[in-house]
């Protein structure tokens, strides 16, 4: 029996001392917690809504700081438009037929049926808990609709065969309402009789299109109206109108070239009837422009957000705007400086790179900007805005934790040397959607080179000897978008292309030669290859469309590497120095379309490491980046996903669920707090709400979107309020917490999980 024992714990110590290979754990390390946002309104400096994609409305009760999630629209129909009469009163408005009502500040809401309106409500405003309007799309035109009863029925008042867009009331029933063209503008006095307006001249420039999404009435005489502005069909320069007599005739606002922006304008706000914004933007920037002189000069305000704006409202001196990204900036000085809300907009991100245990950086869609100092625990949001611009960022390279570079549409090419706070120009803007800088690679700090291209089959490469002050520039090398480029060491580098071209240098970039392809199957003979990178000496990987490649020379020849089965499209790829690789992309056949790829021998064979129960499937795959340790980090269109241990700053563990779970408080019974645990399988929409023995909300705990985790989250009685009340203590009692979770993949349905607690004095 002795030696029974004897054996047993001597196999118990050889277990504990021999190695153990786990599989690999993905979790989420970063996900927006906001939506596309097209409507925005406050009641007061603090009090204030937000609505637009997925159905979803936020309010806020500290002026933006922080927002909570107060509905969701079960069928995710987008809301244009919010409205609010006073603390408690308000609608909000969206596609198919959508017009919500809520009369407790937007804790509950209520939809408005039977209405007679089947398309698509664009705006809405009340002058009174009576009455109101809203502009809906019919099957043909639009038309506007009246109710006199607070919602509850709607007259047609009139129609058109054009679409209409927007409407505005000023000092009681006079109204304007705009539309498709600048001949689409109707006003009214009493809100039944509307006249079309005489259609205005456009100040001898000529227009392919004269849209007019914004319009607003600062008196019953003053409005203005604005919209179309294009550089995709001609520069042609945002247009600006002003009417001085209630709406039946307008002025073209001409403006200085200087001031000229060719963007959209959609939203326009006015805190009198010479000082206002006009909010829009397009695929090179977020547009804001203000007037302080009732419409003459229209100037264009730095703003650190990129993509159109669609969404503005203010109070005095102080301004909030949105974008179709969910961005939130707020203003206090009437646009002269603007700050971004702790919210996290949902933007792709193409590109991440890791500089050093603790800095990582990731970047995408308008000009996007993550940086971390915590190896990825924590994120700071921004913009790159260089100039009046905030194009894409396809690509990033930092040299160290300071100077680093990115590679942008409309071939702007930025540099920063204080960790991305603040950008300039290297390459400029230009207007040219064809002029695409898709990477870029510095040597040092001096030597270093962005690759393109500069309209369809002119390829670009760009170097520079100075650190950017100055550029040489080589077109037509391969005649195919250049898509990336990577260096070995000094000398050795490549570039890769579409149409499966490629070149290579061995002299630091001073010539460059074509790449040969070997072995590449015929139906991949003009595939397009999208990244490389270099694991060790002159060993390297290209990837792209349905196509893997290897290098053992430096780019000089690529030979084909059989991933069939794997992937069918890869984006991005990657080694550390240690020379662990991955490429990331999707696999189309079915049943999951995501793949993330291991090697450990320089791209000669790989592994699908993804796990779709925590990547979701529907999102695209784009960059990634390899930490020390060895942890892919990938980015797509919506997240930041790993498998490194992290921790977020609520104290989420690093073991992820299986279940939903609400535990216990401790201590309970407790005073004056008390903390609360609980699990998330999968990534949900999660609230933890604190309710008394009658019912009554008490405390909104948490209220997000969540990733899969183990968190906790303290709560003090003390003094607490709940959704914008005024704090004060609780009195001694029983409380019930519940925890609320809908899983964002929509394969489970709502959670609700109740446990009971007990406060004593």
């Amino acid at each position: 029996m002795k030696k029974i024992f004897t054996c047993l714990a001597y196999l118990v110590l050889i277990t504990a001392l021999s190695p153990v290979s786990f599989p690999q754990v993905w979790r989420a390390a970063f996900t927006p917690n906001s939506s596309g946002v097209y409507g925005i309104y406050f009641v007061n400096p603090s009090l204030g809504w937000c609505a637009g994609l997925n159905g979803l409305i936020r309010k806020t009760t500290d002026g933006g700081l922080t927002w909570s999630e107060v509905y969701t629209d079960t069928a995710k129909k987008t809301l244009n438009g919010i409205y609010f009469l006073d603390e408690n009163n308000g609608y909000a408005v969206g596609n198919a037929a959508t017009i919500l009502k809520t009369t407790d500040g937007g804790s509950t809401w209520n939809r408005i049926t039977n209405i007679g309106i089947s398309g698509d409500v664009n705006a809405v405003h009340f002058i009174s808990v009576n009455e109101g309007w809203v502009v809906a799309d019919l099957t043909t035109g639009s038309a506007v609709f009246r109710t006199s009863d607070g919602g509850t029925s709607w007259t047609q008042v009139f129609s058109s065969t054009n679409l209409l867009y927007n409407l505005y009331f000023a000092e009681g029933t006079h109204g304007v309402v705009s539309g498709k063209s600048c001949g689409d503008l109707y006003y009214t006095s009493d809100g039944i009789n509307w006249t079309q307006a005489a259609k205005p001249s456009l100040g001898g420039i000529t227009y392919s299109r004269s849209d007019l999404w914004g319009v607003t009435m600062v008196t019953s005489n003053i409005g203005y109206a604005s919209g179309w502005g294009s550089s995709a069909v001609g520069l042609e320069p945002t247009m600006y109108f002003k009417t001085t007599d209630g709406g039946a005739t307008w002025s073209y606002m001409p403006q200085d070239k200087s001031n000229w922006s060719y963007d959209n304008v959609y939203k326009l706000w006015f805190k009198d009837s010479e000082n206002g914004f006009a909010v829009g933007g397009g695929s090179r920037t977020s547009l804001v422009t203000r007037t302080t002189d009732g419409g003459q000069n229209w100037s264009p305000v730095s703003i650190p957000s990129g993509g159109a704006v669609k969404a503005i409202y203010g109070i005095g001196n102080i301004v909030w705007v949105a974008n179709t990204s969910g961005a939130i900036l707020k203003s206090t000085d009437f646009g002269n400086t603007w700050k971004l809300m702790d919210l996290y907009p949902t933007e792709y991100l193409y590109s991440m790179q890791i500089v050093s245990n603790n800095i990582f950086y990731t970047a995408g869609s308008n000009g996007y900007f993550l940086k971390s100092t915590n190896s990825g625990k924590d994120w700071h949001a921004s913009y790159v805005r260089i100039g009046r611009v905030c194009p894409n960022i396809q690509n990033l390279f930092f040299l160290n934790d300071k100077t680093g570079f990115a590679a942008q549409s409309y071939g702007l090419s930025g540099m920063t040397t204080d960790g991305g706070d603040t950008w300039k120009a290297m390459l400029p803007d230009t207007t040219a959607v064809t002029v695409v800088n898709y990477d870029v690679n510095f040597i040092d700090a001096n030597k270093g080179f962005v690759v393109g291209k500069l309209g369809t089959g002119v390829d670009v490469i760009y170097k520079t000897t100075d650190g950017g002050a100055a550029w040489d520039t080589k077109t037509s090398t391969v005649q195919a978008t250049l898509r990336a480029i990577a260096f070995a060491d000094a000398n050795n580098g490549a570039v890769v292309a579409e149409k499966l071209r490629g070149i290579y240098t061995t002299d630091g970039g001073a010539t460059w030669n074509t790449s040969k392809f070997n072995s590449v199957p015929s139906s991949l003979a003009t595939a397009n290859l999208k990244d490389v990178a270099f694991s060790n000496g002159l060993n390297g990987v290209a990837v792209g469309t349905g196509i893997t490649l290897k290098t053992t020379d430096g780019g000089a020849n690529w030979n084909y590497v059989d991933m069939t089965g794997l992937a069918d499209d890869l984006t991005g790829v990657a080694f550390n120095k240690n020379s662990v690789g991955y490429a990331v992309g999707k696999k189309s056949s079915a049943p999951k379309n995501i793949g993330i790829y291991k090697t450990t021998d320089n791209g000669s064979t790989w592994v699908n490491t993804s796990d779709t129960t925590v990547i979701n499937t529907s999102e695209t795959i784009y960059g990634v980046a390899v930490d020390n340790d060895g942890n892919p980090w990938v980015t797509s269109s919506k997240s930041i996903y790993t498998t490194a241990a992290i921790t977020d700053v609520e104290g989420r563990q690093d073991n992820v669920p299986q279940a939903f779970e609400l535990s216990q408080n401790y201590p309970n019974p407790f005073n004056p707090s008390t903390v609360i645990n609980y699990s998330v399988p999968k990534e949900s929409r999660v609230s933890i709400r604190v309710y008394n023995i009658i019912g009554e909300e008490v405390a909104v705990l948490v209220n997000e979107l969540k990733s899969a985790g183990n968190y906790s989250v303290k709560f003090s009685a003390a003094g607490y309020s709940s959704s914008g009340g005024n704090s004060k203590r609780l009195a001694s009692g029983i409380y019930f917490y519940q925890l609320k979770a809908a899983p964002v993949d929509g394969r489970t349905g709502d959670i609700r999980i109740t446990k009971k607690m007990l406060m004593i004095k």
